[in-house]
């Protein structure tokens, strides 16, 4: 009997180690890059005035005052700071969406029409060091308070590729229009940027 249990025993087959850790290895990294943050997005707002005094023939280069698009670090941003990365950790930063709206408190949508004020707009980005570089138009204003711009495509993104900007030691965003004439009372107008953030997971 003894001799019998021990001829069983032997050919019981040991369990594999290897086999098993690779593949609770492979689950974890794969619930690890499925919840995984790759990308998120940053919303940068900013007002300015177009005043009813401003000459319609020349370009008009307006002054934002709130200053959002003024001197930013993208490290201190809210959802960069929000999801624990600095510019570094970035592949790519591109425009998803451009909005412009448009007040002059008159509570009137006749007046509080963009096509009352503007005829054409660029909105642009710059750094030091780096030429400016157009990120959406709009050249047909239409007949209500809001619009979105049209995103300058970039070469292999969806918009043009702000990670230089970014990663200098800070951006600005700006504009350039071409005004309508005559308007007769002045109008705010707020700008919202909406990039879309991508995420360099593997560090390198």
């Amino acid at each position: 009997m003894h001799k019998m249990a021990h001829s069983v025993e032997s050919h019981v087959t040991p369990p594999r180690i290897g086999l098993r850790l690779g593949l609770t290895l492979a689950a974890s990294l794969g619930a690890l890059s499925c919840g995984a943050l790759d990308e998120f997005e940053q919303t940068i707002i900013d007002e300015t005035t177009i005043p009813f005094t401003q000459p319609a023939q020349a370009p008009f280069t307006p002054t934002f005052a709130g200053g959002g698009f003024s001197s930013v670090n993208v490290s201190s941003l809210q959802e960069f700071q929000n999801n624990g990365v600095s510019a570094g950790d970035v592949d790519a930063i591109y425009v998803k969406s451009v909005t412009l709206d448009l007040s002059t408190g008159s509570n009137n949508p006749a007046i509080d029409q963009l096509d009352n004020f503007i005829v054409s707009v660029e909105l642009f980005v710059e750094a030091p060091g780096l030429n400016r570089q157009v990120i959406a138009t709009k050249t047909m204003m239409p007949e209500t308070a809001s619009t979105t711009l049209e995103i300058t495509p970039g070469d292999m993104l969806p918009g043009v590729n702000l990670k230089p900007y970014a990663t200098a030691p800070s951006m600005s965003f700006g504009a350039q229009m071409m005004l309508k004439d005559p308007r007769g009372v002045n109008a705010q107008l707020k700008t919202t940027i909406v990039l879309v953030v991508d995420l360099n997971l593997l560090g390198v």
